[in-house]
């Protein structure tokens, strides 16, 4: 029994070494085939079937090199996100291995490499996707050319007010980044002020979105304050744009309102700025809310007085000039008429006239034309001395 025992734990141990001495040969092998292929950049490889597509693959670099381009890479891209705001969700690049067809633009006739580039992407409160295709030559420093770029804001509210600005229009991804971000600058301002009111005034002040895009607001039922965002160019910032429809009130209510109104058309006010601005025309409304409402029940008793309740609209574009043309004074309609003193005695005396004057005068007086002197009669002394004077 225990010789029993003693072979089969022999026969355990003798496998157990003739597969040991299996697994050395495999290692030693596979120690001389990575030796054999440090020394060479390219390896050949074919597939076991009896197909001719061979191929070989460039292994120049290591994997900690790549490793080190990765990085690399990766931080400028963290870099370029942190410089353009732009917060990259999901990207996919495809490399194309034939050109593809574009229609509208012009084609590409130098040689490279095309890729198909399509991203979501986010800039504070605008979320938005782009894709587009890059062409890279083969020659050294060769241009980048863009074609098809196609960026779409995910939002409603947000495609509708960009609708009104050239990035449909726009050719390079970093012309259609500014844009998203000025209008991603503007429309955080917006909604801070938004908030701001809602808290401050809470039921008083009714906000909505419009389906134009912006939003509309209404205070005490004499207030109605369209707000949106317009766009100029891809260099400048959207700038904030009111439209004010206000219900008849007294004439003191109307100034500060128009007063603050011209104050918030100035596109360099900031957010606070605007904000107090808004804070004052509203505690204006609602401070007239009921002198106007006994204003109304008033004038309604009044047919004549009707045409007065009709609302004013205050509407200023933020960058107009402002028209001083208005403020000069008109020409004058007719010619003023020439008003002559009557001139005294006294005066006349006093008074020295031309001495070319005086002299025609005397000559006139001296040598009278026949024809005055036979139809006309002699002048008295007094008209010869106002002669004289004139």
């Amino acid at each position: 029994m225990a010789g029993r025992l003693i072979n089969n734990k022999k026969q355990t141990l003798e496998a157990r070494v003739r597969q040991l001495q299996n697994e050395i040969k495999y290692y030693e092998k596979r120690i001389e085939e990575a030796k054999t292929f440090k020394h060479s950049s390219s390896f050949y490889d074919s597939d076991s079937s009896d197909s001719d597509l061979e191929f070989s693959v460039n292994d120049s670099q290591s994997i900690l090199e790549l490793k080190r381009q990765h990085d690399m890479l990766k931080t400028c891209f963290q870099a370029t996100q942190e410089l353009t705001d732009v917060v990259v969700i999901q990207s996919e690049v495809n490399i194309l291995t034939e050109d593809p067809v574009i229609d509208g633009e012009p084609p590409v006739t130098v040689p490279g490499l095309w890729k198909q580039v399509l991203a979501e992407c986010r800039i504070d409160l605008v979320p938005f996707s782009i894709t587009f295709y890059v062409h890279q030559g083969d020659a050294l420093f060769a241009p980048i050319s863009y074609r098809a770029l196609q960026v779409l804001p995910v939002k409603k509210a947000h495609e509708i007010e960009l609708a009104h600005s050239t990035l449909s229009t726009i050719k390079h991804p970093s012309h259609a980044i500014e844009i998203i971000r000025g209008y991603a600058v503007a429309h955080r301002s917006r909604r801070t002020t938004l908030a701001r009111l809602a808290q401050k005034y809470a039921d008083s002040l009714f906000m909505e979105p419009v389906s134009d895009g912006g939003y509309m607001l209404k205070c005490a039922n004499i207030l109605e304050i369209s707000w949106t965002l317009q766009f100029k160019t891809h260099l400048a910032p959207f700038n904030h744009k009111m439209k004010f429809d206000l219900e008849y009130m007294d004439e003191s209510y109307i100034k500060i309102i128009t007063q603050a109104h011209r104050q918030l058309s100035d596109p360099s006010i900031n957010t606070d700025e605007r904000t107090l601005l808004l804070a004052k025309i509203i505690n204006t409304c609602l401070e007239a809310q009921k002198p106007t409402q006994e204003l109304h029940e008033s004038l309604q008793s009044d047919p004549d007085s009707l045409d007065r309740l009709k609302p004013k609209t205050l509407d200023m574009d933020a960058d107009l000039p402002i028209d001083t043309d208005a403020k000069m004074m008109a020409p004058p309609k007719y010619v003023p008429k020439n008003k002559t003193k009557k001139s005294t005695k006294s005066e006349g005396e006093n008074k020295s006239p031309p001495d070319t004057l005086l002299e025609n005068n005397a000559q006139l007086l001296s040598n009278p034309p026949a024809d005055i002197n036979a139809n006309n009669p002699k002048p008295s002394s007094s008209h010869k001395q106002q002669k004289k004077i004139i």
